[in-house]
């Protein structure tokens, strides 16, 4: 009977090796819940491609914890989900220095959705944690980027190693990078100008911006009436679209997209240094 029993745990060694980090990280179980939830969207023929975003401690927002919390889920989850199924970190803090943000900039789930898109992600993993004491709370979402559906979400209570509770409150350690001056949180025109005002920024302005064409659907619906689009404009003047906040022809949607990434502005500025600002720009369509 111990021959047979040695012989079967010879066997499950051999044919499942252990894996390098399952059991050192303290996030090993999570990351198994997260695999298994992530596994599930697979029954609606979803093939995963998962990006985590950078969690944040609220109200505070990104640390070295947060950061650190972030890549080793990234990692854990890339290992059980195997390979292509997760963006890697570092391709995502590439994508957000090419693009002049910085992780505390996605806390604008606007902002968190272009970034998932550009990266050609179908799932996005948000993350909050609250520290307390040797422990923390996680608190994880995940939302399907092509409509922003909730997908699942799950809670976790879990003690973390003393050298990863000391990164909290510090900060995050990463090449230095501009975050945006002025992030679209107004919603009306005098907010957006005590935003400017506030931050000690002057508003971006218009040298080479182009009206867009009216197209054919649009005349044949007889469409009037402005469409909004949420836009980076980047210290050298060019506007990035976000996310359009009014419906329209679809053709005269992608119309205006195309044509805003032709513009060139003077970039908002601070102190005379030009600064990547968040805005929204309005087009009005009327049939004469």
């Amino acid at each position: 009977m111990r021959a047979l029993f040695y012989f079967i745990y010879l066997v499950t060694f051999l044919l499942i090796p252990p894996c390098s980090t399952c059991q050192s990280d303290p996030l090993s179980g999570i990351a198994d819940q997260l695999a298994s939830k992530v596994r599930d969207t697979r029954k609606h023929n979803m093939f995963p491609k998962v990006v985590i975003n950078s969690f944040i401690v609220q109200p505070e927002g990104g640390s070295q914890l947060t950061e650190h919390i972030s890549d080793s889920l990234s990692n854990l989850l890339a290992e059980r989900l195997g390979p292509g199924a997760v963006i890697s970190r570092p391709i995502y803090r590439d994508t957000l220095e090419q693009r002049l943000l910085s992780p505390a900039d996605l806390q604008d789930l606007d902002v968190a959705d272009w970034i998932a898109k550009g990266l050609g992600a179908n799932i996005m993993i948000l993350g909050s944690v609250a520290p307390s004491g040797k422990e923390i709370n996680l608190e994880i979402s995940a939302i399907r980027v092509s409509d922003r559906k909730p997908l699942f979400s799950l809670a976790s209570r879990t003690t973390l190693p003393e050298d990863w509770m000391k990164m909290s409150g510090k900060p995050i350690q990463l090449p230095a990078r501009p975050r945006l001056a002025v992030v679209c949180s107004a919603s009306t025109d005098k907010e957006t100008v005590n935003a400017f005002k506030s931050a000690g920024v002057t508003f971006p302005k218009c040298t080479t911006c182009p009206d867009p064409s009216y197209t054919n659907d649009a005349r044949i619906a007889k469409f009037q009436g402005s469409i909004r689009v949420k836009a980076i404009v980047n210290e050298n003047g060019h506007v990035l679209p976000i996310r359009v906040l009014d419906e329209g022809p679809p053709n005269l949607i992608v119309q205006m997209l195309s044509t805003l990434e032709h513009w060139k502005m003077d970039p908002a500025e601070r102190g005379g240094i030009p600064v990547p600002v968040c805005i929204v720009i309005e087009n009005t369509f009327q049939l004469f």
